[in-house]
């Protein structure tokens, strides 16, 4: 049935990640409240409060919030598909988003202040195909250099742990699928500072040395492997370069 959030085209639409991320966080939160908020917790029957729990979890209704993501862009004079595709949402699928909205948004606010870069494409809710049919990753632009312009790509990740569920490899492995079509691509990861949890000292992302990782996927696919540089730290975000990225030798 789609994705949440179509994928956004340059540098008007995609300056809209925070204004986007605050009308899908208002009809979450209004969903999950909405129940509890008329509860007497002291007398309501087991029953009862079972009822109330599972009305958290059901289909969040988006009609208004579509109007809402409508009329956004006919404020910034921008035309074009709906920005919010569904007209129901999971409330658990809607947090998730809301995560790699969050790290997107964050991102592109850092990457505005870099004066050679500019947005092309944003894949808000984790879809990895423009609605051309094109692959794409997270987040695309390009960085204007005396020598011409140079493409770059990022994979954002909005969960709390970069080793849960072979997220890393998921990342690389998209990127790595990317440069295959754009030889000369400049790589990204952008990710919450506390979902690196790798704890050895050698595993520490550092500004002035780059460390190797691998990707481990579950099952029997090849590992993915890379050497990861932190480029920046905004807010609560890190932005990592990710260079020498390739399929494990040993694999």
């Amino acid at each position: 049935m789609g994705h949440l959030v179509r994928d956004l085209k340059g540098n008007s639409e995609i300056n809209l990640l925070p204004e986007i991320y605050k009308i899908i966080a208002k009809h979450l939160l209004i969903h999950r409240s909405s129940s509890s908020t008329k509860v007497d917790f002291d007398s309501v029957s087991f029953d009862e409060i079972c009822k109330v729990v599972h009305d958290t979890e059901s289909m969040v209704p988006l009609a208004a919030a579509q109007a809402e993501a409508d009329a956004l862009l006919e404020i910034n004079a921008i035309g074009g598909d709906p920005l919010i595709d569904k007209p129901y949402e999971q409330p658990g699928e809607m947090f998730n988003n809301l995560g790699q909205l969050e790290v997107l948004a964050k991102t592109v606010e850092y990457f505005k202040k870099q004066p050679d870069y500019s947005f092309t494409v944003c894949a808000p809710t984790q879809q990895h195909l423009h609605r051309d049919k094109q692959q794409i990753t997270d987040l695309e632009g390009c960085i204007c250099e005396k020598a011409g312009m140079q493409p770059w790509a990022l994979e954002a990740f909005g969960g709390k742990d970069l080793q849960n569920n072979s997220k890393l490899y998921k990342d690389l492995s998209g990127l790595l699928k990317r440069k295959s079509s754009l030889p000369n691509l400049k790589l990204f990861l952008a990710f919450r500072q506390h979902a690196w949890t790798w704890q050895s000292s050698q595993k520490q992302l550092r500004t002035d040395r780059a460390i190797r990782m691998e990707g481990k996927p579950k099952g029997d696919k090849n590992k993915v492997e890379a050497r990861l540089r932190e480029v920046a730290k905004h807010k609560d975000v890190l932005i990592v370069e990710v260079t020498d990225l390739q399929i494990a030798a040993n694999s």
